[in-house]
C-alpha cells in the first residue's frame, strides 16, 4: 500500500510540472554591442606588468574586455624552496618546542 501511494505521488509530480510551464523566448543578455569600456579595459589588462610576470594572454574576448585564456610563465623555483634546504638546527628547535606525547592515559 505504501509503495503504491509513493508511486502515484511521484508520477503525478512528473505529469504536472510540464503542464504548467510557460514557453519563454530565448534570451542572451550578452549578445549585441560590446560592453562599455571593454576595449580600454582589455588594453589595460594586456599592458599590466604584474600580470606579465606570471602569465601570457593567449586569447581575449573583445565584447567583454577580458582575457579568456592565459599561459603561465615558467619560472625557476626559489633557491630556498624545498625540504632539502631546511637547516638541522631548525629541526632540533621544532622538535624541542613540540614534543610528541607518548604516554597513554
Amino acid at each position: 500500500m505504501h509503495r503504491a501511494l509513493v508511486a502515484v505521488l511521484c508520477l503525478s509530480c512528473f505529469g504536472t510540472t510540464t503542464a504548467h510551464a510557460v514557453a519563454r523566448p530565448a534570451l542572451d543578455a550578452s549578445a549585441g554591442a560590446p560592453a562599455p569600456g571593454a576595449a580600454g579595459r582589455l588594453a589595460a589588462i594586456a599592458s599590466d606588468r604584474e600580470l606579465a610576470k606570471i602569465a601570457t594572454i593567449s586569447q581575449t574576448d573583445a565584447r567583454h574586455g577580458v582575457p579568456t585564456f592565459l599561459w603561465a610563465v615558467r619560472t625557476a623555483p626559489p633557491a630556498t624552496a624545498g625540504p632539502a634546504r631546511i637547516a638541522a638546527q631548525d629541526l632540533r628547535g621544532a622538535a624541542a618546542s613540540h614534543p610528541a606525547s607518548t604516554s597513554r592515559a
